[in-house]
């Protein structure tokens, strides 16, 4: 009896999926392509700093202005190291290098932080270094923990301490000191420059880092929202399939489609949150297929004695750049057949206007263009 219980319930799920599945599959065959977007520069991975390429075979970059970026470079196989970090100005004859610095260490991902310095951070909580800030000139400057939550713009920092409790801090101009703003108890969720938001149970509470209150709203009780601050107005709530652009009370203002049935493994932010880039893990497959794979995942997750499902291993990246406040597409870049090394990550960064996009592909470093405009964007 429980067996055609479930079984009933399986095709209920299935015919369910089939009928949300269809505008889905409609949908994907009439998106409209973005803009062409310009390749600016393209070089080979050390070709600047004249070192060998074949020790070069992978790298992370971030954006430090619309003219200055941040690589490190990196051995993929072998000793899994990324033994060189660098500042590169991007000028009309190529890239030049501003500083350089020899690091011998582990994987680490790339950010930008306030006063022109680089944080180096580890993908995960679980592996890696320390967070590190570097100068300008990428002198070490601070090492702080790796659970350590950063704004958008660097300048502010939450360290966990004990019993839930977080110090809430500015990055010093020197870059070389934390001055303390303020401490918080409760799960943090994020960290911007002027509000923190706070999940209490079933509620998210919008705060200044002195407790006045801004804004909150209600979220699933199994959901724990993983979130970020877009601006000051604005949160963009992550979810499987999906982002949400949210204000401070909860009001849905934009939806953001992305790719990934692995998730996003990095969002990347214009200064002013009108543009995200979101580098991902793809597989891609015809759209039927897909809606098949998920509907055999769905049924085995539904019907009792049945382990198994499709194989669903990711076979490439994406990297796209939408408008956050249409969801329009600005930039597409997709490469099927070579999966990204999730230990080097990203492996592409959105200047801070959101007019450039910076891409480590193939064992080089390319600098794109894009439309002032995306396609079906609002005038700004």
């Amino acid at each position: 009896m429980k067996t055609q219980t479930h079984r009933k319930t399986a095709l209920l799920v299935f015919v369910s999926i089939f009928q949300s599945c269809l505008p889905c599959l409609a949908a994907q065959q009439s998106r409209p392509l973005p803009e062409r977007t310009d390749l600016l520069l393209s070089e080979k991975l050390g070709a600047s700093l004249s070192l060998p390429q074949e020790l070069w075979l992978d790298g992370t970059v971030t954006f430090l202005a619309d003219n200055r970026v941040a690589l490190s470079l990196c051995h993929v196989y072998g000793d899994s190291q990324c033994p060189v970090l660098t500042i590169l100005q991007i000028g009309d004859a190529g890239f030049h290098p501003l500083a350089v610095r020899n690091r011998p260490g582990p994987f680490a991902s790339l950010r930008s932080t306030a006063g022109g310095g680089v944080l180096t951070y580890p993908s995960s909580p679980s592996l890696g270094p320390q967070t590190e800030l570097f100068s300008p000139e990428l002198a070490s400057m601070l090492q702080l923990p790796k659970t350590a939550k950063f704004s958008l713009s660097g300048k502010t920092v939450a360290r966990e301490g004990p019993d839930h409790s977080w110090t809430i801090s500015r990055v010093c101009p020197s870059l070389d000191c934390l001055q303390d703003i303020g401490q918080i108890t409760g799960e943090l969720k994020a960290v911007s420059d002027d509000e923190i938001p706070i999940l209490d149970r079933k509620m998210i509470r919008i705060e200044t880092v002195q407790g006045r209150q801004m804004g909150g709203f209600k979220v699933q009780p199994d959901y724990g929202p993983e979130l970020e601050f877009v601006d000051r107005e604005r949160i963009c709530l992550r979810r499987s399939g999906r982002d949400r652009i949210v204000d401070l009370n909860g009001k849905e203002l934009a939806r953001l489609w992305h790719m990934g049935d692995w998730g996003t493994d990095f969002r990347g932010w214009s200064a002013d949150g009108t543009r995200v880039l979101y580098d991902q893990r793809i597989r891609p497959v015809p759209a039927l297929r897909k809606f098949w794979e998920t509907t055999l995942t769905v049924l085995a997750a539904m019907t009792q004695g049945f382990d198994w499902g499709p194989d669903k291993a990711a076979t490439g990246e994406a990297v796209r750049v939408l408008d956050t406040t249409t969801g329009k597409p600005c930039f597409y870049w997709a490469d099927a057949k070579h999966l990204v090394n999730e230990g080097v990550y990203p492996h592409a960064a959105l200047s801070p206007s959101g007019k450039f996009v910076a891409l480590v592909t193939e064992g080089e470093l390319r600098v794109y263009r894009l439309p002032n405009q995306c396609p079906g964007a609002k005038s700004k």
